[in-house]
C-alpha cells in the first residue's frame, strides 16, 4: 500500500479518472453499488448531504448553500443530534426531530423533506428503527444516511443490507487509514451525486479536496 501511495505521488493522475476507478473497486471491496473516498467523514457528512438535496443538477450544485426551491429539510431521530450537525446545515439545510413513527409518517408529507439522518451507534435505542424509516421514506423517495464513523467497517455494512441508501465510516479509526480520509458508501446514484459536489468539481465540496495518495491507499486501488 505505501508502495503504491509513493507510485501515486511521483506521477500525475486524473483525479476523474481515479475517482471513477477507485469508485468502484471501493464497491467491490465493499459489497455495495459505488464509494467515494473523502477527506475525512465530516466532508462525507456534508457530501451526502449535498448529494441529497441538489442531486448531480449543474444549476443546483452551483447554488448551495441557497437551497430555495430544493428539498432542503433533513429528519433526525430525537436523540441523533451530534456535534456534525454543522456538517449537515452547511449546505443550507434545516434539522427537524421526530420521536415516533407517526410524527415521521406525518414529516414525510412535506415535499422539502430531502433526506433523513441516522446517527448509527444509538439506532437501536432510538424512537424509530432504520427499518420503519425506510418503510415510510422509501415510497418518497426520501434517502437515508447512517454515520457510522466510529464503527468497526463490514463487508457489507450492514447499514446498507437494513435498507440506507448512504453510510460513513472514518479512514482514520478502524480503518487505520490516514486521519484525513473517510468513505461515503452506498447506492449508486446518490453516492455520484455526492461526488459531483465534490473536489475537483466547482462547487460546495471544491475546498473539501482529497489527495490521489489518500485515494489509493483507502481504496487499495493498482497505479
Amino acid at each position: 500500500v505505501k508502495a503504491a501511495m509513493a507510485r501515486a505521488g511521483g506521477q500525475f493522475v486524473n483525479i476523474y479518472e481515479l475517482m471513477e476507478q477507485a469508485g468502484k473497486r471501493i464497491g467491490e471491496l465493499m459489497g455495495c453499488e459505488f464509494g467515494i473516498v473523502t477527506p475525512g467523514s465530516a466532508a462525507a457528512v456534508c457530501l451526502g448531504t449535498a448529494g441529497a438535496v441538489a442531486g448531480n443538477d449543474p444549476e443546483r450544485i452551483s447554488r448551495l448553500p441557497l437551497t430555495e426551491g430544493m428539498r432542503n429539510k433533513v429528519l433526525m431521530p430525537k436523540g441523533h443530534r451530534f456535534s456534525y450537525d454543522h456538517a449537515i446545515r452547511m449546505v443550507g439545510t434545516t434539522i427537524h426531530e421526530f420521536a415516533s413513527k407517526d410524527e415521521l409518517a406525518k414529516m414525510l408529507e412535506d415535499p422539502a423533506v430531502g433526506m433523513i439522518c441516522v446517527y448509527g451507534l444509538i439506532e437501536p435505542s432510538g424512537p424509530v428503527s432504520l427499518e420503519d424509516m425506510v418503510k415510510l421514506a422509501k415510497p418518497k423517495n426520501v434517502p437515508i444516511m447512517v454515520d457510522a464513523a466510529s464503527e468497526h467497517i463490514e463487508r457489507p455494512s450492514p447499514w446498507l443490507v437494513r435498507g440506507a441508501d448512504m453510510v460513513i465510516y472514518s479512514g482514520g479509526k478502524f480503518l487505520q487509514a490516514p486521519q484525513v480520509t473517510g468513505l461515503l458508501l452506498g447506492k449508486e446514484k446518490i453516492i455520484r451525486a455526492a461526488w459531483a459536489n465534490a473536489s475537483p468539481h466547482q462547487g460546495i465540496g471544491r475546498p473539501m479536496k482529497v489527495s490521489k495518495e489518500d485515494i489509493i491507499e483507502i481504496g487499495r486501488a493498482h497505479v
